[in-house]
């Protein structure tokens, strides 16, 4: 046998073959090994936040917080630690999509403090869409493309939003300004749910965590989003990594909203919540430290697709909360991260923590949280929490949605009208009166003129049962 090919290891790449025109060769090991790993490169997509980009930092603590936890991180003005950011698009369905479209972004921030890992998976908004997790996988299936055409479906969203109105007041900030951010370097983020810390006496203070960034807040104009949807979809991303590579870094603050115990069981609403919001004159914002981006990942793919985000990486001083939604997410990211990048995720670089207590086997520094997660456990007293949830106010689901509407200029509240009366009018027509409908009860009991431009928009005749609703 006359071997005429090439050493496949080289800029041509042929193959070994038994004759110049032969079979191929199982012993040409570098083409079977080039090809396992060609067909094996990409790994399955996020479920939620599939489209992102990410970045390497450092956060610097420029306040006094010991009072509120025992973190040793913040212990100390002065102190710092490396960041790994992953900023993304929450809801649009897969990496090929753009992200300037209207979306609630996702803003997962890592610290690696010398505890451990802590995880803030934050987003764009300081509210969900809902507050029962046994809702969530049928309300991502419906923001996601149609099993049957593969599309987008209007249709689907707003018929789950017209039937379970604590949707209402997110879906107003993700159609308002809020949904079209600039950039990622102008946009704020927030927590969501509410957190525990405890301070070195073992004092409980309910937290929500912000992110305020340095730049000016600007969004895009919807004129703008069409036109930058031809030209590209990684607008935002593009623009992320040019701040950094022209040392533009990006700042934020990261701040907190505190409650303590007596505040909490007066609360109007249940503060565990996560379609509620603190109302920031009740509870202002306090600066913890700043956050900056100024280092982009060699590798994308090994980096920022493999960063492996939990809510359950909580070092010792930070803690949980009675959040059904935020409990529910413990387990499901660890199970999520074993089928999408594998059962050792917590081995990669990116993913490995300073600390090294954890309980994984040849895992040194792989899961520092697990022993935290015990303490966080004890932050509150589990059969106290029936005390925190406001039966009388527990299905308001429109107060906090009006006062949003109000306080927008004119501008943004045509905006957001013409935003939301754009995508209602692209329902099905033989199901459009139907939905439009059922919802337009919601946008009434929000606020009056909110549900009469939105009717007038879409065409749709008010009925008395509609009318019945109005605030």
């Amino acid at each position: 046998m006359k071997n005429t090919s090439q050493n496949s290891n080289f800029c041509g790449g042929c193959t070994t073959t038994a004759e110049r025109y032969g079979t191929q060769l199982l012993q040409d090991i570098h083409f079977q090994d080039e090809m396992a790993d060609f067909v094996r490169r990409k790994i399955p997509e996020r479920v939620v936040a599939p489209k992102g980009i990410g970045a390497f930092g450092t956060f610097r603590v420029t306040a006094d917080v010991s009072g509120f936890t025992r973190l040793s991180l913040l212990q100390r003005v002065g102190n710092t630690c490396k960041v790994f950011v992953r900023l993304s698009s929450l809801t649009v369905a897969g990496n090929g999509s753009t992200d300037t479209a209207h979306d609630i972004k996702g803003f997962a921030v890592r610290f690696y403090t010398e505890d451990g890992l802590w995880d803030l998976v934050a987003q764009s908004t300081p509210i969900f869409f809902l507050k029962d997790p046994a809702k969530f996988p049928q309300f991502m299936d419906v923001l996601g493309r149609d099993p049957r055409t593969g599309l987008h479906n209007p249709t689907a969203f707003w018929n789950f939003c017209s039937q379970n109105p604590e949707t209402l007041y997110q879906t107003l900030r993700m159609f308002s300004r809020e949904g079209l951010p600039l950039s990622y370097s102008a946009m704020t983020g927030y927590g969501v749910h509410t957190f525990s810390m405890s301070n070195e006496n073992g004092e409980c203070t309910w937290v929500k965590f912000s992110l305020r960034p340095a730049a000016e807040g600007k969004n895009l104009a919807e004129n703008q989003t069409l036109q930058e949807h031809g030209r590209s979809g990684d607008l935002l991303a593009k623009q992320l990594i040019r701040d950094i590579e022209e040392k533009n870094f990006p700042k934020w603050m990261l701040a907190i909203q505190t409650m303590n115990e007596e505040q909490a069981r007066e609360f109007r609403w249940n503060p565990f919540d996560p379609t509620k919001v603190w109302p920031e004159e009740n509870f202002p914002w306090t600066e913890v430290g700043e956050l900056i981006l100024n280092e982009l990942p060699d590798d994308h793919s090994a980096t920022t697709e493999r960063a492996a985000f939990s809510p359950a990486n909580l070092p010792d001083g930070v803690g949980l909360s009675p959040d059904p939604l935020l409990i529910a997410r413990l387990r499901t990211y660890a199970d999520a991260q074993r089928h999408r990048i594998g059962a050792h995720f917590n081995l990669l670089p990116v993913n490995i923590g300073a600390a090294a207590n954890n309980r994984v086997r040849h895992a040194a520094s792989a899961m520092p949280h697990r022993c935290s997660l015990a303490d966080a456990a004890q932050a509150y007293d589990q059969k106290e929490t029936s005390n925190y949830y406001r039966k009388e106010t527990e299905d308001d689901h429109f107060t906090q949605a009006g006062t949003f509407y109000t306080n927008l200029s004119e501008h943004e509240r045509l905006q957001l009208t013409n935003a939301l009366t754009d995508h209602l009018c692209t329902i099905d027509e033989e199901r459009k009166k139907q939905i439009i409908s059922r919802q337009l009860c919601y946008f009434f009991r929000a606020d009056i003129e909110l549900g009469m431009r939105i009717a007038q928009g879409t065409g749709v005749e008010l009925d008395v049962n509609t009318m019945a609703h109005a605030r």
